[in-house]
């Protein structure tokens, strides 16, 4: 849970997995989401994350 008492989505991922809701490591967040996910939403994460670095990409081609 963050500092408002709400669950991250760390949280809600390894309450998924594991039946508990156990903090992850800052740096496992991400692993963990994309294993936790169904199918389902694997297939719109991997989309949306070929968008954003799209997204860079070209905004470092408008900046040069």
């Amino acid at each position: 849970m963050d500092h408002h008492g709400t669950r991250t989505p760390a949280v809600i991922a390894s309450a998924r997995c594991a039946g508990t809701a156990t903090r992850l490591r800052p740096g496992s967040r991400t692993s963990a989401l994309w294993h936790a996910a169904r199918p389902c939403e694997r297939l719109c994460y991997a989309p949306g994350a070929v968008l954003a670095l799209s997204g860079l990409a070209h905004l470092v081609v408008f900046a040069v």
